[in-house]
């Protein structure tokens, strides 16, 4: 995410920081460090963010774990980004949840490369609400 992208944002669209930071669930003085660059949003901030910006601030989360991803927005990465964003959950806790490994979950948003059959099944096992209908093709 750009500093300055988030900055032109919020005063092309006469948006508060204060309003912007309870849409987004941290506070005021978060909005300002983002700007800055003193503080990177972690993925779900960065994720509502972009939704809420509807794409004019584009999801691109700093920080060495996550580097310049930019998600592939396919059905699959799209399902996985909302679900980790629901629950507040980094790359890292999502791969705990389903016992991966980060960089797995970081190629399935990324579409890097298509899903084993074993990572299909950990999706499925996990969470079958969100994931239960879900197939290596919806990663393509």
């Amino acid at each position: 995410m750009s500093r300055n992208a988030l900055k032109s944002w919020i005063e092309d669209n006469s948006i508060s920081r204060v309003d912007l930071a309870r849409r987004l669930g941290v506070t005021p003085s978060a909005i300002s460090y983002y700007e800055s660059g003193d503080r990177r949003p972690r993925m779900p901030v960065a994720t509502r963010l972009a939704e809420i910006s509807q794409g004019a601030v584009p999801l691109k989360v700093w920080g060495e774990a996550w580097g310049d991803m930019k998600p592939s927005g396919t059905v699959g990465s799209n399902t996985l980004l909302r679900w980790m964003a629901d629950y507040g959950l980094t790359m890292r806790d999502a791969a705990r949840f389903f016992g991966l490994y980060p960089q797995t979950i970081r190629n399935l948003i990324t579409r890097n490369g298509l899903p084993t059959r074993s990572t299909i099944k950990a999706l499925r096992e996990k969470c079958p609400a969100r994931f239960a209908e879900i197939k290596a093709g919806d990663f393509e």
